[in-house]
């Protein structure tokens, strides 16, 4: 496993920020830069399960069940994936699976004078490494345009 870190300021303020990020339209439009059709299903609250989904082309659903590490409001969102969700189910025993289980993912939310400074720590694995270079900016250049557009 290997951990990317990303970071963009944004000039907007720390809840703008969370709540935005976390918000299930607006999830919706700036996780879109992974998959077009990706949503959350579940409760970003310390200790519950989240599911990132997606429909594929086809409908076939996809993506990874989760547990929430900890959710500091506008200071920390830690998600640890445990799961991948394919043709609609969880699978649990499975080579792609254990490769992935237990990667964490965490948001950290510092107010700057402009604004937010939000930092992104992403464990992947080497076949998605290229993937989530190129994305990841993608993904965080759309979420600052949508909080900056709120603020």
């Amino acid at each position: 496993m290997k951990t990317l870190h990303f970071e963009i300021e944004i000039k907007a303020p720390v809840a703008t920020v969370h709540t935005t990020m976390l918000d299930t339209e607006h999830f919706k439009d700036w996780i879109s830069a992974f998959h077009p059709n990706s949503w959350f299903q579940g409760s970003w609250e310390k200790g519950a399960t989240i599911q990132f989904l997606a429909k594929d082309d086809d409908g076939t659903l996809n993506g990874m069940s989760s547990r929430i590490r900890d959710h500091k409001p506008n200071e920390l969102v830690r998600i640890e994936h445990q799961d991948y969700i394919k043709n609609g189910r969880v699978v649990t025993e499975d080579d792609s699976t254990e490769s992935f289980s237990g990667a964490l993912e965490e948001y950290h939310f510092e107010a700057i004078e402009n604004g937010t400074r939000l930092k992104v720590r992403a464990d992947t694995t080497k076949k998605y490494e290229d993937y989530f270079k190129e994305t990841w900016p993608k993904a965080l250049k759309r979420l600052k345009e949508l909080c900056e557009r709120e603020a």
